[in-house]
């Protein structure tokens, strides 16, 4: 700034660490820290974005919703290092077997979510039994059902795309798989 002398003050400083901080921060908002997967809240902000997308441009999109069933036993009997070494493995597996586009995240415990931007039903139902089947053997003490893979898919017209969605989500948050999600 220039005073009644006519001097000029310039400061100068690296703000580069200040800056890292904050993208740190940032990520730390949007990413679940067990899992390094989108958290709930980030899930389901992009989730929206690609229905959104969907309803305007029209195509598939699926949702897949995935719990480990009895997940409380595993912890109840290996301890809670062992059920974290589950939930990540989830995480790891969804991040090994889905595609760049599809957004994944923990949406609480033991569930996940994925939404998936053009893909139908067939695809998507396909994907989850390929996310169960790896899963499986990582796994204590659970037998061939019980690592579930819920699906509910929605594809087709863009108007009524929005509705179907959220009548996917209310409808498993009524069953107690997304409790206070929708």
């Amino acid at each position: 700034f220039m005073g009644d002398s006519g001097r000029v003050l310039i400061a100068h400083g690296d703000i580069t660490e200040r800056k890292k901080a904050e993208l740190e921060l940032a990520r730390m908002a949007h990413t679940d820290a067990l899992t390094g997967l989108n958290n709930r809240r980030h899930f389901m902000q992009l989730s929206e974005i690609e229905l959104s997308r969907t309803s305007r441009h029209g195509g598939a999109l699926s949702v897949i919703m995935l719990d480990i069933d009895h997940f409380k036993r595993i912890n109840d009997t290996h301890g809670p290092q062992v059920g974290d070494a589950v939930i990540q493995m989830l995480a790891s597996v969804c991040v090994e077997q889905l595609r760049d586009l599809d957004v994944i995240g923990r949406l609480g415990g033991e569930e996940f979510a994925v939404t998936m931007p053009s893909a139908d039903s067939t695809q998507a139902m396909q994907i989850a039994e390929r996310l169960r089947l790896e899963l499986l053997p990582h796994v204590p003490d659970l037998h061939e059902d019980a690592a579930d893979a819920i699906l509910n898919a929605v594809s087709g017209l863009p108007d009524g795309a929005r509705q179907r969605v959220s009548a996917v989500l209310a409808d498993l948050s009524m069953r107690g798989a997304l409790p206070d999600l929708v």
